[in-house]
This record gives structure tokens, sequence and C-alpha cells, in this order.
């Protein structure tokens, strides 16, 4: 990582399907409790999902929220890499 002189873009090509990139930015929201979210001013981009949330202080979270069977199986593609 190139700390000294980082790319300062809002946008990032991979180029390859193996690249990597990775986004470093300070979070802390108290008034979403730590939640920040990523996304896009393209209002068609955020309705179909092109939206990432970050969330912070897991432990507090994993005690308070409980997913069903159902929220487990929306996502087999990703499950099976588990």
């Amino acid at each position: 990582y190139n700390y000294k002189n980082p790319v300062r873009w809002d946008v990032v090509n991979t180029g390859n399907p193996d690249d990597n990139p990775t986004i470093q930015f300070t979070t802390g929201n108290p008034g979403l409790d730590h939640l920040t979210f990523l996304y896009i001013h393209i209002d068609w981009h955020f309705e179909v999902g092109f939206t990432i949330v970050f969330a912070e202080t897991m432990k507090k979270w994993n005690a308070t929220i409980h997913p069903t069977q159902q929220w487990d199986q929306l996502c087999p593609k990703y499950n099976d890499t588990l």
C-alpha cells in the first residue's frame, strides 16, 4: 500500500478480475450508532442496491440481531464460499 502518496480519486479501476482494491477511511458516526454508508449520487444505482453499509462494533450487533433461516438462504453463492 502507498500510505505516503495514495490515490485520491473517487473511481477505482480494478482492471483485472483478481485485483483487490482497498478503500481506507475513518468511520464513526455516533448518530447512526456506527453505521457508515458508501453510496453513489445516482438514484437508480442506489435503488438497485449499489450501496455498501459498513458496520462497526459488531459484537454489539451480533448480540441484538438474530437473522432467520430465510435470511441465510438469500445468497447461496456467497454461502458456498464460506
